[in-house]
């Protein structure tokens, strides 16, 4: 079968581009035009040499017409940790499509392949096969010998990435194959970034992180898994031999400080947490401003039941839900995101208690 192609462009005749018969390879030619067709669909059989043969073409179609206007298109760069899914062979299906488009045009396309150094994902399996072979981390090696062990895991596993999208029929630009973390694409990160900051849309703030003690760095939020608990959990955790007890409710009680007040009865707020460990970091309690329980606490504060420190109670409707447990929460904000936005609206300080390694402090 002939294949054709015609452009229209201005001033000038449509343009006919055909593949005759004698153009296939003896082999394909021989599968496609002369063998019986099989009773069974095999797609090794079938998509055989058809690759390298588009390949060639390309090869000689830059040749008969040097001056060819370029189309050029980077492909994302999937992550080097893995192997291709379903979601990349539709990118590269479309990409494709667009490819051939504009060869049949007469351009001269330019498909960038790529790999993605994948960040945290790529230096954990660098930190496990360096530790597994060589009993080392990567503060033992060092930087510099670290990144040398991420650029032999891209040489000896992004091979594989790259022999997918051949196998997907993407006639890519392999020549030009790029690395997130090679010389180029460093040095230009680095430059971004410092122009960002010079126009003083890079700065430094204290926020919230997702830190690991074990990577020691912090992680992306869409990196991490939320676990929903509703009962007594046993989850592993990395550095612990055994599993780690989650989702206990713990009950404590802040005595009501009524050292300004003539009135000397003694009153508990109750406080139910599945965060007992934090508890030295509290600055304040929180209640909903309409829950009729606690309308004469709003204005007063608590003791704090193991430092007697004076801590203010405060009225935030976006934080406390009143069906839920007493109905008050303890604030630590440098320990959970809900309560530092919190801490945040109502001007609270953070107090840390626990350090990188996540040791009590």
């Amino acid at each position: 079968m002939l294949m054709r192609a015609w452009q229209a462009s201005k001033g000038r005749p449509f343009v006919r581009v055909s593949r005759s018969l004698t153009s296939l390879p003896d082999h394909i030619k021989q599968r496609v035009h002369v063998d019986p067709m099989s009773s069974t669909y095999d797609p090794l059989a079938v998509e055989d040499g058809w690759q390298a043969f588009w390949e060639s073409k390309l090869i000689d179609a830059k040749k008969a017409n040097p001056d060819a206007p370029r189309f050029t298109m980077l492909l994302p760069p999937p992550n080097i940790t893995g192997a291709l899914h379903i979601g990349h062979a539709l990118t590269v299906t479309i990409q494709d499509a667009l490819a051939r488009y504009h060869r049949m045009c007469g351009h001269e396309v330019l498909w960038i392949p790529g790999l993605d150094h994948a960040g945290i994902a790529t230096q954990s399996v660098v930190e496990k096969q360096l530790w597994k072979e060589h009993k080392l981390t990567r503060h033992d090696v060092g930087r510099s010998a670290f990144l040398d062990h991420v650029h032999t895991w891209n040489a000896t596993y992004g091979s594989r990435i790259l022999n997918q999208l051949e196998r997907l029929g993407a006639l890519l630009n392999k020549d030009h194959t790029f690395f997130t973390l090679d010389d180029t694409r460093s040095k230009a990160v680095v430059d971004a970034f410092c122009r960002l900051h010079a126009k003083g849309l890079v700065y430094r703030h204290r926020r919230m992180v997702n830190w690991c003690p074990t990577l020691q760095t912090a992680i992306s939020d869409i990196e991490v898994d939320a676990v929903p608990l509703t009962k007594r959990t046993m989850l592993p955790l990395p550095g612990h031999a055994t599993p780690v007890e989650f989702g206990v409710m713990h009950r404590f009680k802040y005595k009501v400080d009524r050292s300004d007040s003539v009135v000397a009865d003694t009153e508990f707020v109750h406080v139910d947490t599945t965060r007992p460990e934090t508890i030295l970091g509290d600055v304040a309690l929180a209640i909903h401003p309409d829950d009729a329980r606690y309308l004469h606490l709003h204005g007063q504060h608590v003791v704090h039941p193991f430092t007697n420190e004076r801590l203010p109670i405060v009225l935030d409707a976006q934080l406390v839900d009143p069906t839920l447990g007493t109905g008050v929460v303890k604030l630590t904000p440098a320990h959970d995101a809900n309560d530092w936005a919190c801490a945040q609206r109502h001007n609270l300080p953070h107090v840390v208690v626990m350090d990188k390694l996540a040791k009590m402090v």
